[in-house]
This record gives C-alpha cells, structure tokens and sequence, in this order.
C-alpha cells in the first residue's frame, strides 16, 4: 500500500513537472498581446486606405481617415514602449554574439541565457 501512494505521488509530480515544461514550450506564449493590437493597427491601416478615396468629397471621410491614421500609430508606439525591454535585452544579446559573428572567439562565462 505504501508502495502504490508513492507511486502515485511521483506520477502526480511528474505530470506537473511535464505540465510546466510543456507550458513553456509554447511558441505562440505571450502572442496575445502583439496579435490582437496588431490586427486592429492593420485594419485600422486597410480602413484608412478606402477613407482617403472619398476624403476630397467629404468631410467624414477626411476626419476618419485622419482618426484612423492616429490609431495605427498610436498602436506601434505603443507596442514599441511594452516591447522594449525585450527589444534591448536582445540588443544586449547580439552584442555579446557580435565577437563571434565577425570571426572573434566568445567568451562562454560573459553570455547571458536569461
């Protein structure tokens, strides 16, 4: 009996240890907050197109073209802001890389995998 509730017990551990590992491998993992903002930039983008055509015959189509506009680059900026610490600890990453790539040796102990 005691054999079987350990048994049971490393079975439970290691289905969440595999539950973990499996989570994390996840490539599309955090893409919801970059597909949802950027399909809105885009049809905001597409929308904008199809306004500027009768933006010289009115006046909505000139201020939603206008609004839309604001929209899409409000959107990149803003993505730009929530991206940077990602952005520069990639910049941080190639510079440790960039020894290598020109043909130099790399220091293994300086290289960051965080």
């Amino acid at each position: 009996e005691t054999i079987r509730k350990e048994l049971v017990t490393e079975i439970t551990t290691a289905e969440e240890k595999y539950d973990v590992m499996n989570t994390q491998r996840n490539p599309w993992q955090g893409a919801e907050q970059y597909i949802l903002p950027m399909g809105i930039a885009i049809v905001a983008f597409v929308a904008r197109y199809f306004t500027d055509a009768c933006a010289p015959i009115s006046s909505i189509c000139s201020n939603t073209s206008e609004f839309l506009g604001h929209v899409y680059v409000a959107i990149f900026t803003l993505m730009i802001i929530v991206s940077a610490g990602s952005i520069k600890s990639g910049f941080e990453y190639f510079k440790e890389l960039l020894p290598l790539l020109t043909g130099g040796k790399l220091d293994v102990a300086k290289l960051k995998t965080s």
